[in-house]
């Protein structure tokens, strides 16, 4: 699968006038050994330039922009090692003409991987749909018409710059082996862990309603099994859901608990997440108790508050 839908492509100009016939050869060459694949189309005849230019006139015309950039299949891909986590060139271009052109856009970002979003403060709203399927469409519009509520949290984290990623630029050395030096420490765990803030992160997002985590407590321990107890509280207008996370310090953070809930306007509800004891063990020639940790709750990986409470009433081993 190494060279399967690796996103390269080649394209070539000809001018036809009417009634012309002209016959295309394609000289697909690969190695052997590998499933590969051979993707043709025909563009019509237009320009980038000029497709912009319709874009911006629109958008100037408009009361407010919805804006769909990303990725297709053919350039999102697995199977090839990407230099960068931007967009493509033109994606960009699009971004700042629009949005220059009209302040009211929200960008909706059809893209299944972490991405630079550095762009994302020039837009009204920012939506993150991760490959939605054949039922984007409806989807889209029903959250956009306030029918449905934009209900999912960042499963990654965005970095604000890519240099922040931990183990962004790996290679394998001479001998073609990889090390993975950074051990654990990738994602909101290596952000943490050198106190670098995310632009976007793990855990984070929101719908159309707004919450309060009031009341938290922490009970139980380590050995035999911990819980987290809040009061969340919808302070909207609207019914929306929430995601209520529970995150261990050591010996690195790491989400060790959460409840999706959904609340009616005004309703408050208390919410219990159980912790049972492997939550606090790590894997090293077997299931080991950690060093007593403080436990944190809150709405993603940057957005939490310690919990009073210690959970250091366990052994610290097997």
């Amino acid at each position: 699968m190494g060279k399967l839908k690796r996103g390269d492509a080649d394209s070539c100009d000809i001018m036809l006038t009417a009634g012309q016939t002209v016959s295309i050869v394609v000289e697909f060459r690969y190695e052997p050994a590998r499933v590969q694949g051979l993707w043709y189309g025909l563009r019509g005849p237009d320009s980038a330039q000029a497709m912009l230019a319709r874009a911006v006139d629109a958008a100037r015309l408009a009361d407010a922009v919805i804006l769909v950039i990303g990725e297709t299949s053919d350039s999102s891909v697995e199977s090839k090692d990407r230099t960068d986590t931007q967009l493509a060139p033109a994606q960009i271009r699009l971004i700042e003409a629009i949005t220059e052109a009209n302040p009211r856009t929200a960008i909706i970002a059809n893209v299944g991987h972490a991405f630079d979003t550095s762009w994302d403060d020039r837009a009204a709203a920012l939506l993150l749909t991760w490959y939605p399927g054949q039922e984007f469409g409806p989807a889209l519009a029903a959250v956009l018409a306030g029918d449905l509520e934009p209900g999912g949290r960042m499963p990654v984290t965005i970095a604000a710059r890519e240099a922040d990623h931990p183990a962004f630029g790996l290679t394998p050395d001479a001998q073609g082996d990889l090390h993975y030096s950074e051990g654990m420490l990738i994602g909101y765990r290596g952000l943490n862990a050198r106190n670098v803030a995310p632009r976007h992160a793990f855990g984070a997002g929101f719908g159309y309603a707004r919450f309060s985590l009031e009341e938290a407590a922490l009970t139980g321990s380590m050995s035999a099994g911990a819980a987290v107890s809040v009061l969340l509280r919808n302070l909207s207008a609207v019914a929306g859901s929430e995601v209520v996370q529970v995150y261990r310090e050591a010996p690195e953070l790491t989400l060790i608990g959460f409840s999706k809930i959904h609340l009616q306007p005004g309703e408050s509800r208390r919410v219990v997440i159980d912790l049972p004891r492997r939550c606090f063990e790590t894997w090293q020639d077997g299931w080991h108790l950690i060093e007593p940790t403080p436990v944190f709750v809150g709405t993603s990986s940057a957005n939490r508050q310690k919990l009073a409470g210690s959970l250091g009433d366990c052994p610290k081993s097997n």
